[in-house]
């Protein structure tokens, strides 16, 4: 069963060119982390046409290799620096967070 993580929130308008930054160095962690990250099949990443909404979502075989990667994650010191650079960059009234699962 496929599983989405998705998670959505609104970037500080000044923050834009920060946001960019750090997605990108967040990105290029993963790809040399593989094994941290291995829990993760995807992740893509949408913003509105108009405006600071974006989107994330990534891509999981299960539920139980969210709660793998979600506790990898959080204990790998570097990432979880990125992390809480990510959320200082965001307004934080306007981040939610969602699992979807695939129906068809």
């Amino acid at each position: 069963m496929t599983v989405f993580v998705v998670d959505k929130y609104v970037i500080k308008p000044e923050k834009q060119d920060e946001f960019v930054a750090l997605i990108k160095k967040m990105a290029d962690y993963r790809k040399a982390n593989p094994e941290t990250f291995k829990e993760l099949k995807s992740w893509k990443l949408l913003s509105q046409w108009f405006g600071y909404t974006c989107m994330g979502m990534g891509q999981f075989d299960s539920l139980a290799d969210i709660e793998n990667y979600g506790t990898k994650v959080s204990e790998d010191k570097v990432y979880a620096k990125m992390w809480q650079d990510f959320m200082l960059l965001t307004v934080s009234a306007t981040y939610s967070v969602n699992i979807w699962n695939d129906v068809m």
